[in-house]
């Protein structure tokens, strides 16, 4: 996908607040089109083939894994087996209402905000093999919450409102 022009263009000097900030953005960029949303879901593809359920089911579920990849780096791990594009689908996801999706991206969202406390300063910079090529901790967490999150599904989910 475009993951790979997006870890080209993040700057040099990430901090846990630049991580923050773009989680923020994130965060509000996606939850807006979600609260427009309304039950039932939609079953309308987009010209990718995803549903809007099982949009919403991978940005939780990418926000609910940004803990577990950053455990990786942490543990010195040499590789890091991320999967990408996946739905990472849940069988509630199937009938769940659009109030689950809304509380269950507002639970990955704080799972993330209350991890990045606990990464020292010197951990960002932990490297780690990636499939976008050897990467540091810090370069992926911006990847993740903001190229990825936004960049890549913000319009997406927002051609669904």
């Amino acid at each position: 996908m475009t993951e790979q022009l997006i870890v080209s263009e993040q700057p040099e000097a990430i901090t846990r607040e630049v991580i923050a900030g773009a989680l923020d953005q994130s965060y509000a960029q996606i939850s807006a089109p979600i609260s427009k949303l309304s039950d039932p879901l939609s079953e309308v593809t987009d010209e990718g083939g995803w549903m809007v359920r099982q949009l919403l089911s991978h940005l939780i579920g990418a926000l609910h894994r940004v803990p577990i990849h950053t455990g990786y780096f942490l543990s010195g791990a040499e590789s890091l087996p991320l999967q990408v594009d996946s739905e990472y689908w849940i069988s509630e996801w199937s009938t769940a209402p659009v109030q689950s999706f809304s509380l269950a991206l507002d639970a990955a969202y704080l799972g993330v905000k209350a991890t990045l406390p606990s990464i020292a300063s010197e951990d960002l910079q932990r490297l780690s093999e990636t499939p976008f090529g050897e990467l540091p901790l810090a370069r992926l967490l911006l990847i993740s919450v903001n190229g990825h999150i936004a960049r890549v599904h913000g319009e997406q989910l927002a051609a669904f409102t």
